[in-house]
């Protein structure tokens, strides 16, 4: 993988079934770029990676970055921002 201006270039790679990646060079975080990422997660659809039935899916989502104001409101005795995680389980 090469690697120019600090961002990756997977022009030569193969065998991911499809990826998309958005950032804001000057650390934005906007609402656009989530719906910029819900879009592309829709125009993945023909990657087949589907279950045996048509309407479950394969696990691919959107990773965003945890909201810790929000967390901080609701639970102020949070630690700061790199003292826990967050994760989402369906069982």
């Amino acid at each position: 993988m090469k690697i120019e201006s600090g961002l990756p270039s997977f022009g030569a790679t193969r065998g991911a079934c499809g990826v998309g990646a958005l950032i804001d060079l000057n650390g934005r975080k906007t609402h656009k770029l989530v719906e910029d990422g819900l879009r592309i997660l829709c125009n993945l659809d023909h990657r087949g990676a589907r279950g045996a039935e048509e309407k479950t899916g394969d696990g691919a989502g959107i990773l965003l970055q945890k909201p810790h104001e929000f967390f901080h409101s609701e639970i102020p005795t949070l630690g700061d921002f790199d003292s826990y995680g967050v994760g989402q389980l369906f069982v």
